[in-house]
């Protein structure tokens, strides 16, 4: 697919982005099935996951940062995407407003509790899908910088469908 340098990791572009994440969201696709790409960057796993559940699907792309949702619409059009959803806002436990923190890089920002980061949308995932229309998700792939396990508490889709969830966890210092 087309992807515009410079939005992302070189390996966006290249093809070769984190390919044992890749090939295991591949492998567990559903035709016409709903993903979620939650923190959704630039759009790289949005437009797999778009491939993945195939014209008949649905992608909902979760993304806090307004500079990368941007990119994700840019490279949906680029490609002629037309089964994904932007919402701008991040995955929480709740439903509401967050405190959002732009990180040094437009790969680093995330959610904080003290309240002192920019007012963003919230989402309960549950809520989320509810509003979308959409199946149950049969795919999410998540990377949230640390936000996971709050994300993904208490969503009814996650507990009794059992979808296949690729969360990316932060590496701790030392």
């Amino acid at each position: 697919m087309r992807w515009c340098v410079g939005s992302g990791d070189h390996g966006c572009w290249l093809g070769t982005y984190e390919l044992d994440k890749q090939r295991a969201i591949w492998r567990r696709r559903q035709k016409g099935g709903t993903a979620l790409d939650v923190g959704a960057n630039a759009g790289y796993y949005t437009l797999l996951l778009s491939r993945a559940v195939g014209p008949n699907g649905k992608v909902i792309a979760i993304e806090p940062d307004t500079r990368n949702a941007e990119w994700i619409r840019f490279h949906t059009w680029i490609n002629r995407v037309r089964n994904v959803d932007v919402v701008l806002g991040a995955a929480s436990d709740r439903t509401g407003t967050a405190a959002y923190s732009v990180g040094r890089t437009p790969t680093t920002g995330r959610l904080i509790a003290d309240g002192s980061g920019e007012a963003v949308s919230a989402f309960a995932l549950d809520d989320l899908v509810s509003a979308a229309g959409s199946d149950i998700p049969s795919i999410v792939k998540m990377d949230i910088e640390g936000g996971e396990s709050a994300a993904l508490r208490g969503n009814a889709f996650v507990s009794g469908s059992r979808p296949t969830v690729a969360c990316s966890w932060p590496r701790r210092a030392g």
